[in-house]
């Protein structure tokens, strides 16, 4: 993950570094006394958001990926974790809590505390309850926070 900014500073910050939205910023802001919106060598106007659109995504031909993947692949990779794994439901659902890969939190919880209480502390197992001769992981109301 590449380092984040916020627009209230040019330097990274711990908020910025700790921010899991989605509307992290990837570039330092342009300085407040700057002439132009791209910086000072910059353009005096930014381009059209249509006309980068067009330039970067449309195509005469298909032209195929030698792995048969294209761009849109480690995006919704991201988008995917991001949705079903590690939503911030306190914050809003644009921020996340953990890091941005695929690992095992969403079984074993986010931080020591929630991953204690899952654990059975006996063979290495999760917590269970039996329901009707089954197996299954207990209720979520029925463990004390």
């Amino acid at each position: 993950t590449p380092p984040t900014f916020n627009s209230e500073h040019e330097y990274i910050t711990l908020d910025a570094a700790l921010n899991r939205s989605y509307f992290s910023r990837s570039l330092p802001p342009i300085p407040k006394n700057c002439p132009t919106p791209m910086g000072v060598a910059g353009k005096k106007v930014l381009p059209d958001t249509e006309a980068i659109l067009e330039k970067l995504y449309k195509r005469v031909e298909f032209k195929a990926d030698p792995l048969n993947h294209n761009i849109h692949l480690p995006t919704f990779a991201q988008h995917f974790t991001h949705m079903f794994f590690k939503t911030d439901h306190r914050h809003g659902g644009q921020f996340q809590w953990g890091g941005h890969g695929v690992d095992a939190s969403h079984v074993y919880g986010k931080d020591k505390h929630v991953e204690n209480l899952l654990r059975s502390f006996t063979g290495g197992r999760l917590k269970s309850q039996m329901i009707k001769g089954e197996e299954y992981p207990p209720y979520h109301k029925k463990e004390k926070s």
